[in-house]
């Protein structure tokens, strides 16, 4: 949603000489119709998701990109938020629960999720920014609600390692340094969590 998580994976993944795994989002075959009529394509579209990081994820599994360290721009877990925030038939609710659960228990949990948080307006900016057509159809208020599960979701529910940044302040073109500011938090809770080992970080 334009919060930098791509720009942040990369950089990171090079700077820890780590495999980059990123969104394949323009192999999503419904994204574009979902967003001029969501109730049509919502079942679809998040189940689209799911299975597209699905594959991503197995077929990385499989070639061994695992066995070394992985800094990816996607989390299961934010796919689900979504789906809360558009799958308002019951029965396409269930559906997508019952994919979600089964196929999350296959893959690998991420032994620290970074959440980006950032004000609508900065999200605004970032969305007209990239000038994508179907995400030129997104509406403030539509923002307002995404941001809002979002947080909700990874800053009252997530129960795995957080840390949380805000995305204005490792925003490449003001924070050149940006990775050395994620860095420096990581190795700050590599410490705390070494010094605690119920809460160590491998």
């Amino acid at each position: 949603m334009g919060v930098g998580k791509t720009t942040l994976a990369k950089g990171l993944a090079g700077a820890i000489g780590a495999k980059a795994l990123i969104e394949e989002s323009g192999q999503h075959p419904f994204i574009a119709e979902f967003y001029e009529s969501p109730d049509s394509y919502a079942i679809q579209t998040e189940l689209a998701f799911i299975l597209l990081h699905y594959h991503q994820t197995i077929r990385e599994m499989r070639t061994g990109t695992f066995n070394g360290a992985v800094v990816s721009d996607f989390a299961f877990e934010r796919d689900y938020v979504f789906s809360t925030l558009t799958l308002k038939n019951a029965e396409d609710w269930d559906l997508f629960e019952r994919a979600y659960t089964t196929l999350k228990r296959r893959i690998p949990s991420p032994d620290i999720l970074i959440y980006l948080q950032a004000p609508v307006d900065f999200l605004v900016g970032r969305v007209a920014q990239r000038g994508r057509d179907y995400e030129k159809i997104m509406t403030r208020s539509y923002l307002e609600a995404v941001k809002e599960a979002l947080d909700h979701y990874f800053l009252k529910e997530y129960e795995g390692q957080l840390i949380v940044f805000n995305a204005p302040d490792l925003d490449a073109s003001t924070n050149p340094n940006y990775v050395a500011t994620v860095l420096a938090q990581l190795s700050f809770e590599k410490k705390a969590a070494s010094s605690n080992p119920a809460k160590r970080i491998d």
